[in-house]
């Protein structure tokens, strides 16, 4: 792979290193738009959608990485029993 490569690969890693994340974001913030830009609801609502949307996703992400570091990390060693 020619440096070049690397080098764009290396820079998108730092803002979709998670592509399930990085979809969920973009269908909130298209949601979000559709709904500021729709007649039926007030402009308020848009940030809302995207306030908590944000949140609901970031803590899904949490969850789900510490479920898999669970997963993945052995259990915890046996005390020693040393005097």
């Amino acid at each position: 792979m020619n440096p070049i490569a690397r080098a764009v690969r290396a820079v998108l890693g730092l803002f979709f290193d998670d592509g399930k994340l990085a979809l969920e974001v973009l269908a909130l913030l298209a949601c979000s738009a559709l709904v500021a830009n729709g007649e039926l609801a007030q402009s308020w609502h848009s940030i809302v959608l995207l306030i908590a949307g944000t949140l609901i996703l970031l803590l899904e992400n949490v969850m789900r990485t510490a479920r898999t570091v669970t997963r993945s990390s052995p259990g915890p060693s046996p005390p020693s029993s040393q005097p």
